[in-house]
């Protein structure tokens, strides 16, 4: 069976070539798989027949084989496969470069469902390198399909096979959120987001899934940021006895405003005070948050102590 920490070597479809360039993408084990989500989403629910399919878009159509599929070498390097397909509405040609595995993947008389761009040349539709399943055989076809970010040599079919394989493994995730906190915030189990920010059942589950792990994401930043704080505020760091700020205004040949005057008199009680101080200035272009900076360099200085100053 497949757990969080098996290797991506030990999953159908890959192989050392393949677990190198997955590694490339932070995916070494079964457990990376479940948390590279989708980056976006492509609805192939829609089935179409062969002559509603609208031209030039990507579209799911259900149709028969009507022939077995013709094996062509064109010239060194270039080898492609043609076959006819055909519903009740009409006929589709499809085309495939390179991928000589069709001719045996396809078989005349049986229906499947063909996702790609339907193009006319002239009153002849045609269809290049599309992706095709067996009707009673649907996973990327008549769904919400994810779109992952790629390497090259890693196809989005391949990292849709793979996650497909590692998703048994979530329904053994350990919760990080309190159950008092998901039920306050309306918040859908782990096991659920991860299984639908994937493959989503429907937009109302995608719209679950995203919400609760954007919320465990900023929950997460939350406590890690309350976390350093408080080990901040434990520590001791020195305090500085600065002289009046009056002797720092005078070296300044203009007048500050009273927010200016106000902010660098704070800082300096902090400063003064011992535990090491973390402030953030905010203000317009032109507000004077620079002076206030150089304040504070300053009343280091003037405390026997060095500073530094960075700016974009």
């Amino acid at each position: 069976a497949v757990g969080p920490d098996t290797p991506v070597t030990q999953l159908t479809g890959v192989g050392e070539a393949r677990a190198k360039k997955l590694a490339k993408l932070g995916l070494a084990r079964a457990a990376d798989l479940l948390t590279y989500y989708p980056r976006d989403y492509e609805d192939r629910r829609k089935i179409y027949s062969l002559q509603e399919a609208p031209v030039g878009q990507r579209v799911c159509v259900a149709a028969t084989a009507a022939e077995h599929p013709r094996k062509a070498r064109i010239r060194q390097g270039l080898e492609l496969v043609q076959l006819k397909v055909v519903d009740h509405t009409g006929a589709l040609h499809l085309t495939f470069f390179n991928q000589g595995y069709v001719e045996r993947a396809l078989r005349a008389g049986e229906e499947y469902i063909f996702f790609g761009t339907v193009e006319k040349q002239g009153r002849r539709c045609t269809m290049v390198n599309p992706i095709f399943e067996r009707a009673d055989s649907q996973s990327f076809t008549g769904r919400i399909m994810p779109i992952y970010r790629l390497t090259a040599g890693i196809s989005n079919h391949l990292m849709a096979s793979l996650t497909r394989q590692v998703l048994p493994c979530a329904d053994g995730l350990a919760d990080s959120l309190p159950q008092r906190i998901r039920q306050e915030q309306g918040l859908a189990s782990a096991q659920f987001a991860v299984q639908n920010i994937h493959f989503p059942a429907d937009e109302e589950a995608l719209a679950l899934a995203r919400r609760r792990l954007i919320f465990e994401e900023l929950f997460s930043l939350t406590c890690g940021l309350a976390l350093l704080r408080t080990r901040r505020d434990g520590e001791a760091g020195p305090a500085f006895s600065a002289p009046p700020m009056e002797q720092f205004l005078s070296l300044l040949p203009f007048s500050l405003t009273g927010a200016q005057r106000r902010a660098m008199e704070e800082m300096a009680a902090d400063m003064a005070a011992g535990p090491p101080m973390n402030r953030l200035v905010q203000g317009d272009v032109g507000s004077g948050k620079t002076a206030v900076a150089a304040a504070c360099a300053w009343m280091t200085h003037q405390a026997g102590w060095q500073s530094a100053m960075m700016a974009p």
